[in-house]
């Protein structure tokens, strides 16, 4: 029986793709010599076909290709190409193939690791009853600003309004308000 493989989702994004293949060779060598299991990085190709995020995901698959990681491409969906792409909404098309990929995978699957953009997807893994996990390719500082928005908001409402003062997160120095990302400030 072949060894269990954790499936990467990786966003076409070369700062969100490179990151989390970077962060899955360093699960492959905590092995000690020996695979406990094996990856496979299913790839959504680009919303923009032809661009250079296109050409750095294929720079990026053929560079990791000898580094124990299986890529398999996932065929393109059709999308509305005359508007800009949310992220999200451009992942959902793919729920349907992502489904098939990982129900079609001859090792048992271990776990689902999506980037952050590609939350949609966790819904596959919980239908197929697969441990699934968000990467999140930010810094740490980010990430604690991130989980601290929704208390910021309600905390400091009036001075996010007022754009005076700081704001505590853990593990940061005081944040300027006027820095605080712009979707929890109020004008």
């Amino acid at each position: 029986m072949p060894s269990p493989t954790v499936v990467l989702l990786p966003m076409w994004a070369p700062g969100h793709f490179s990151s989390i293949l970077q962060a899955g060779r360093r699960l492959l060598l905590r092995g000690a010599g020996a695979a406990v299991f094996a990856l496979t990085a299913l790839v959504i190709p680009s919303p923009a076909l032809a661009s250079e995020a296109a050409s750095s995901e294929v720079r990026c698959c053929e560079m990791a290709s000898g580094d124990g990681i299986d890529f398999r491409r996932l065929p393109a969906v059709e999308h509305r190409a005359d508007r800009p792409v949310n992220p999200s909404e451009y992942i959902r098309l793919y729920v349907p193939r992502v489904r098939e990929a990982i129900a079609g995978l001859s090792a048992p699957v271990a776990a689902v690791v999506v980037d952050l953009f590609g939350t949609p997807l966790l819904d596959v893994a919980h239908d197929l009853a697969v441990p699934a996990y968000v990467y999140f390719a930010s810094t740490g500082a980010t990430l604690a600003l991130m989980l601290r928005l929704p208390a910021i908001h309600e905390e400091v409402a009036a001075r996010l309004r007022e754009r005076q003062g700081t704001v505590d997160v853990p593990g940061m120095p005081p944040v300027p308000v006027a820095s605080v990302p712009s979707p929890t400030r109020r004008s």
